[in-house]
């Protein structure tokens, strides 16, 4: 008897592990390229081990073949993946806008190496996704990301089959959220740069002779960072907001965005 409820506690925080080891691998704020992946491993243990108390109830029996363990085990690294993968999409957000602003501001060429990413990308998208990692920490957002995964129990069942084309779904309405966010967030530069051009086709019908070529690229990249200097504020803090919002709508239910 002894040995069945030693079996039963184990399976449990197993079972939990692989929920939180596949989230945290890939969750904004602690997934990153420069946290190693031991790191991640042990915050994802030490999280297991805090809340595995609290939501045991909700867990499956052990299953009575290994073929069933293995499916049940799988079926949690994979919630657990999705779940992180949601994150790392909202949080590309970022990475999406910075290359649309330096391709409206006319340096889309402009790239450095991303450490969040171990790649190369936007310099706007670098500075961008660097502040938010910070921001995430300081605002208390990566406690929102682990509580929405304590939550995800009441909406992920583990006792249940998971179900493909649902989160298949959820992952391509996530993008389409993510990229129409991508492009509010361009939206200033967008209309400054048809301003800018507006004014310069006028200034090239009244003085024909004037080359507007030649002072065009150094008045849009002069006025791009005016305008980001401007709404860099605006841009984090509607990113934090969209986190958030999307983030209680996946894993809570009856939460709209």
């Amino acid at each position: 008897m002894l040995s069945g409820l030693l079996e039963a506690e184990l399976y449990a925080y197993i079972l939990v592990f692989a929920r939180m080891g596949g989230a945290l691998m890939l969750l904004p704020g602690f997934g990153e390229r420069v946290v190693p992946e031991r790191s991640r491993l042990l915050l994802a243990l030490a999280v297991t081990l805090a809340i595995t108390p609290m939501i045991a109830n909700r867990l499956p029996s052990i299953p009575a073949g290994i073929g069933p363990l293995v499916i049940t085990l799988v079926s949690e690294l994979l919630v657990g993946i999705f779940l992180g993968a949601i994150g790392r999409l909202v949080f590309n957000t970022l990475d999406m806008a910075g290359s649309f602003i330096l391709g409206q501001i006319g340096l889309s060429s402009a790239t450095a190496l991303n450490p969040l990413m171990a790649d190369q990308g936007a310099t706007i998208s670098v500075m961008l996704m660097l502040a938010a990692s910070v921001i995430i920490m300081q605002t208390d957002l990566h406690i929102l990301l682990l509580r929405g995964l304590i939550d995800s129990y009441a909406l992920f069942d583990p006792a249940r089959p998971w179900p493909l084309g649902d989160y298949t779904a959820a992952y391509v309405r996530t993008f389409s959220q993510v990229f129409e966010i991508a492009l509010r967030m361009t939206a200033p530069f967008i209309i400054a740069t048809m301003v800018l051009y507006v004014g310069l086709a006028l200034i090239a019908r009244l003085m024909p002779q004037l080359q507007v070529f030649f002072i065009a690229l150094p008045l849009q990249i002069g006025l791009g960072f005016i305008v980001l200097i401007a709404v860099i504020p605006a841009i984090m803090i509607a990113f934090t907001d969209e986190l958030g919002q999307l983030w209680r709508a996946l894993v809570q239910p009856g939460v709209g965005p």
